[in-house]
């Protein structure tokens, strides 16, 4: 998930690249709000997108559905 101006820039669909090219400018002007964007986007692949994110949740479900414990 991309949260505008923390771990990236959302454009429109039909937006041509110079919307793109002028968040890379900004962010390439500002190397302390560029490092924190590429922070905010690891934490948030650490907190939510990865394997072992993906397992426990799994197990998770298929406990709630069949009413065991998950372990």
């Amino acid at each position: 998930v991309v949260t505008e101006g923390v771990n990236g820039f959302r454009f429109p669909l039909e937006a041509d690249g110079t919307p793109y090219a002028d968040a890379v400018q900004r962010l390439l002007a500002q190397p302390d709000r560029y490092r924190d964007a590429c922070m905010a986007a690891f934490d948030h692949y650490a907190a939510n997108l990865n394997w072992a994110v993906a397992g426990r949740r799994i197990v998770e479900i298929i406990a709630r559905r069949t009413g065991e414990r998950a372990r």
